[in-house]
């Protein structure tokens, strides 16, 4: 098991001892569901209750297994599907399945269509579906972000032309360990990361101010970099 595996394997199982009153299931079960709800919090930059709350994977869940359901601004709104594989291996050497790709793709457009009849399944879902019909009739343009997490490899060439299939308004990413990592790591104000220190190479004071996020450097010593979070 590689290092972000293990980062990973950790997080997820600390909140299958959480939160697994919460989660549906056997253990395997359970830590599936564990492994979305980590990947809704590092993707959406939510706390865990509401990742958690925002988890669908049950019975009738259309192969959603969480949803989130953005701010609608400038009359459009941003509509992010998750579906998680979390096998139980460690070695990642698997693709995300393209038959799951070809449900999803069948169906992905159809779920916020209000000319068609009520949703019927999970019942936190069919609350989602509802509220985007109901932004969609009122005049409100949905944009659909599915997002695919797993602990092995992207799609294959099969799963690509699967999702070729949907139209411009559904996007598609592989949100993978090395990735969820990244988004894992903390938030790191410029003030948390450069402090006012003593450089040993320039026997100077190096000092820290923000203005209109820019950083200034003391003659000669090296610029400071710019933190940018993936």
């Amino acid at each position: 098991m590689n290092l972000a595996a293990s980062i990973v394997d950790t997080q997820v199982q600390g909140i299958v001892e959480r939160a697994g009153h919460l989660l549906a299931g056997d253990e395997n079960r359970k830590r599936s569901a564990a492994f979305v709800a980590l990947c809704v919090r590092a993707l959406l930059d939510v706390d865990e209750k509401e990742a958690l709350g925002r988890l669908t994977d049950g019975a009738g869940d259309a192969g959603i297994d969480a949803i989130d359901l953005g701010d609608v601004v400038e009359g459009e709104v941003i509509v992010t599907v998750f579906q998680g594989k979390f096998k139980q291996r460690d070695d990642g050497d698997f693709a995300f399945p393209a038959n799951e790709i070809g449900k999803l793709a069948t169906s992905v457009g159809a779920w916020f269509d209000p000319d068609l009849p009520p949703f019927e399944g999970d019942s936190r879902l069919r609350t989602r579906v509802e509220e985007v019909r109901s932004l969609v009739r009122e005049g409100v343009y949905p944009t659909v972000r599915v997002v695919l997490c797993s602990n092995g490899r992207t799609w294959d060439a099969n799963g690509q032309r699967e999702l070729e299939r949907v139209s411009g308004q559904v996007t598609w990413e592989h949100l993978d360990l090395d990735r969820l990592v990244v988004l894992l790591q903390p938030h790191r104000s410029i003030d948390d990361v450069l402090r006012l220190c003593t450089s040993l190479a320039y026997r100077a004071t190096c000092s820290v101010q923000e203005r209109s996020s820019s950083v200034s450097s003391p003659p000669g010593a090296p610029s400071a970099p710019r933190l940018t979070r993936l």
